[in-house]
């Protein structure tokens, strides 16, 4: 930004120094040197008024019609460090405050170091329709949510451990499709929390012993299933609609914080060939990047769980360095 800033005020006093030579260049060189001259300097205003624009629509300041991609031009290769940034930083301002499952993916293509190139361009009429799939899906969820939540404050007690089991089942859908989504509607979350403590209590109140334990149990249970069921990128990487493409599972994954990629690798932890899949995959990117001088996001962090991971599946599938 500073290197920006710093060209674009040495071209204005550039410019300012060429708007008092010009009369003098003009009436000193002639009518051909004179015409060379003056045309120079159009051109160099030109690229003065490009670069401030280019500028400003890295701040957001002006509106961007479409959208800058790593394959357009030589400069914008994603081996320059510099370049990358300054083409993330022109999409930042494009992306949602809460992007849903559609538009989460395309911030993952844009990441600039994982994905193959070609899948790094997001095109303008892309990052539309993501959205205007996101948006169907938030105001779906919301309507059904809705009319749950007036149905189960509205409806009759809950009696019975049957009773709460539906209601239950329910809400865990309506759970679930919240993480689908990937929106993550602090209002829609918040109501299907309280709806489900509220289950819980009721079956507290019933007084039969068996059956609060039983419940208990099976709450318990759930909640450890719920980490990754619930889990936004497990939960979308599920979705019959899922916009991550089958080859694109591990290069999407090793996007994602740690935490993420951890609670992943329990899903797969019954199919170690694509465990050594993920390792070799991961241990390859990384190599490449860093001898790019690329910094990948906790990338010793991640390689290190997906060992873990192996060898937790299968002591033989330990693996000694990396």
């Amino acid at each position: 930004m500073w290197n920006d800033l710093k060209r674009i005020v040495h071209a204005k006093y550039m410019l300012a120094a060429l708007l008092i030579l010009l009369p003098a260049g003009l009436f000193f060189s002639g009518p051909l040197l004179g015409a060379l001259w003056y045309s120079w300097s159009v051109l160099f205003v030109v690229a003065t008024i490009r670069d401030v624009r280019s500028w400003l629509g890295r701040r957001g300041a002006i509106p961007t019609t479409t959208i800058a991609n790593f394959t357009a031009s030589a400069d914008l290769d994603p081996r320059n460090d510099r370049r990358s940034s300054d083409y993330r930083e022109q999409l930042s301002h494009l992306w949602s405050a809460r992007p849903g499952c559609y538009e989460r993916h395309l911030q993952r293509r844009t990441c600039g170091v994982l994905f193959p190139l070609e899948r790094r361009t997001v095109t303008e009429q892309e990052l539309s329709e993501a959205k205007s799939k996101d948006a169907d899906d938030a105001r779906d969820l919301r309507k059904r949510s809705t009319e749950f939540m007036r149905s189960f404050i509205d409806g009759p007690d809950i009696v019975g451990a049957s009773m709460a089991a539906d209601c239950h089942a329910k809400v865990r859908e309506l759970q679930i499709r919240n993480a689908e989504i990937g929106a993550d509607d602090p209002d829609i979350k918040n109501a299907l929390d309280t709806a489900r403590a509220q289950i819980s209590e009721a079956i507290n109140r019933c007084g039969i012993p068996n059956v609060i334990d039983a419940w208990r149990k099976a709450d318990r249970a759930l909640e450890e299933t719920d980490k990754l069921s619930l889990n936004p990128f497990i939960a979308q990487m599920n979705r019959s609609d899922t916009p991550i493409r089958d080859a694109e599972i591990i290069t999407s994954l090793l996007t994602e914080d740690l935490l993420t990629v951890q609670l992943t690798l329990q899903v797969f932890r019954d199919n170690p060939t694509f465990l050594r899949q993920i390792y070799d995959e991961w241990r390859h990117l990384l190599k490449e990047n860093r001898k790019a001088g690329l910094p990948v996001f906790q990338g010793d962090e991640k390689i290190m769980a997906i060992k873990t991971a192996l060898s937790q599946q299968d002591p033989g599938q330990a693996i000694q360095g990396h």
